[in-house]
């Protein structure tokens, strides 16, 4: 039920005596009073209404990718495309409805680096083998010399293991499979080429190969200091027993050496032999310059 408040009241009473009277003047000369507003409404909420009815599945969303190589100026990308799934499989069939497309660019290829500074030269190494002898290895073995560039070169010995105790005879077992071959392994000098410098060794085995190269020589060393002086050596002076000028083979000259103040000659008496001309009278029997002489001090000589 609705109330009407006193103050509707009186503007329900103003109103309609003020009508009464613009009825009856409007006979005459026409009347138009305008009320004053009246009062907001008052809102009602009515009461909810039925639930409605469940609606339809709704479809699912779908995305399928595509590589495009030769998409974004060459740089390649993937091309994204969105669908409505009705299976909700996630599987793109014809004639299901497309969303959305879309091209994902790859990067442009960045700018090249600056080359960095080339690293130091490294340090070569060889490496020699040598049968070891009873001493180094009682079994038998090899030595295994390693030189490091300028290091000093550093020796290692691989020995045979020593023979074992002579175990219990055990039960014969069955005859295995043939086992693969072995691979030996061995050293070839390389001479010096363009690809070794300085030559190396080449070790096979089987066929794996690898090359050891030979370090560069090293600088050369300083120069030593002078050795001590020689002590002088003996004068040899050729001395001349008879007058003449030798001109072979119409003359045949004796002659001696001065060695030290003393005189030495072929005297050959009794089949010649080299011996010292003590001072004193000596003949000469030269081919057609034959004399006697005398020897004097100091390898002196005076004909007779």
């Amino acid at each position: 039920m609705k109330t009407i408040s006193n103050q509707t009241k009186d503007f329900a009473m103003m109103a309609l005596g003020v009508g009464i009277i613009c009825i009856a003047l409007s006979l005459f000369s026409g009347c138009a009073v305008q009320g004053p507003p009246g009062a907001d409404g008052q809102s009602i909420t009515g009461p909810m209404g039925p639930a409605g009815a469940v609606g339809s599945q709704g479809n699912g969303a779908g995305v399928l990718t595509t590589e495009e190589p030769t998409a974004c100026a060459g740089n390649g990308g993937v091309q994204v495309v969105t669908f409505l799934d009705p299976t909700n499989t996630g599987v793109y069939y014809s004639g299901d409805t497309i969303t959305s497309t879309s091209l994902v660019c790859n990067g442009s290829q960045g700018v090249q680096g600056v080359q960095g500074q080339a690293g130091s030269d490294g340090t070569s190494s060889t490496t020699t083998l040598a049968q070891a002898n009873a001493t180094q290895c009682p079994t038998g073995g090899w030595i295994m010399t390693v030189t490091n560039g300028n290091n000093a070169p550093v020796s290692y010995p691989v020995c045979n293991g020593l023979v074992g105790a002579t175990g219990q005879t055990g039960q014969t077992g069955a005859t295995g499979q043939n086992g693969s071959n072995g691979v030996s392994c061995g050293i070839t000098t390389i001479q010096a080429n363009q690809a070794a410098p300085n030559g190396g060794s080449l070790i096979t085995c089987g066929n794996t190969q690898s090359l050891v190269l030979n370090g560069a020589p090293g600088p050369q060393g300083e120069t030593g200091p002078t050795g001590p002086a020689g002590s002088p050596g003996s004068v040899i002076t050729p001395v001349k027993f008879c007058p003449g000028t030798s001109s072979y083979p119409n003359e045949f000259n004796e002659l001696g050496f001065c060695i030290g103040g003393n005189l030495y000659a072929v005297y050959s008496a009794n089949g010649g032999f080299l011996t010292e001309v003590l001072p004193g009278e000596w003949s000469s029997d030269g081919i057609n310059a034959s004399c006697d002489f005398t020897v004097g001090p100091n390898c002196t000589i005076s004909n007779n």
